[in-house]
């Protein structure tokens, strides 16, 4: 019983598998995103605006990813090999609240980095004058606040909770789990994110690449096509 023995279930091999796999996730996911900002943050980068622009978007995905990496994995590893939730009622809130708005600043800046592009290839000419680093660091100011407000009502609604194993017994389970006033209200909630950042991002990026597929095809037959103008 992990409860009643907690090494016998770190000592079991579908633990012991599970630990490594999750080892070697962070150690590929902290070495590479740090090395994609490292990279992307060279100065060289710098000396063309347009360059620099969507290097930053990028620059934000790897924040995105090294906060998950780096807050919620370690976490969610002890959290599954050890039930009990040990960790107190702040990190109950703050570990799923940080882990949604990752994945939301992460579908957001997909989105505008898709915006990007296509303005790119529609207006090659203009858009290294016209996405400028200043521009592009409000709208990173944005996509922040935005999925800190989608994501705003999981720290509110998580919370540390215990349960009794034994009736009459002074057993308890430290638990974190999401307490709602109501079912129908989590429901809508979860609707709510599922369409803010699935439905309408995919759907939108859908449409943004092939606009600028036909469009590029369109450009290659009337001979109006040079990819040296692109930022």
């Amino acid at each position: 019983n992990v409860l009643v023995n907690p090494w016998r279930a770190i000592l079991e091999p579908t633990t012991i598998a599970l630990t490594v796999m999750y080892t070697l996730s962070f150690a590929v996911g902290f070495v590479g995103n740090v090395m994609s900002i490292r990279v992307l943050s060279n100065r060289r980068s710098k000396r063309l605006p347009g360059v620099s622009a969507t290097r930053s978007l990028l620059v934000n995905l790897a924040v995105c990813d090294l906060m998950v990496v780096c807050i919620c994995m370690p976490i969610t590893l002890g959290h599954t090999i050890y039930t009990a939730w040990v960790y107190g009622d702040f990190l109950c809130r703050a570990v799923p609240f940080t882990q949604a708005v990752s994945v939301s600043a992460s579908v957001l800046s997909l989105t505008v980095i898709s915006v990007n592009r296509y303005y790119s290839v529609h207006n090659p000419l203009s858009a290294r004058s016209f996405i400028t680093c200043r521009k592009i660091f409000w709208t990173i100011v944005v996509v922040w606040v935005l999925s800190s407000g989608i994501c705003s009502p999981l720290i509110f609604m998580n919370r540390r909770d215990e349960i009794h194993l034994i009736e009459d017994q002074p057993f308890v389970l430290p638990i974190c789990r999401e307490s709602w006033p109501q079912a129908t209200l989590k429901q809508a909630y979860n609707v709510l994110l599922f369409v803010a950042l699935y439905c309408l991002p995919v759907a939108f990026n859908l449409t943004k690449f092939e606009s600028c597929v036909l469009y590029s095809q369109e450009a290659k037959k009337k001979g109006l096509w040079n990819v040296n103008v692109l930022p």
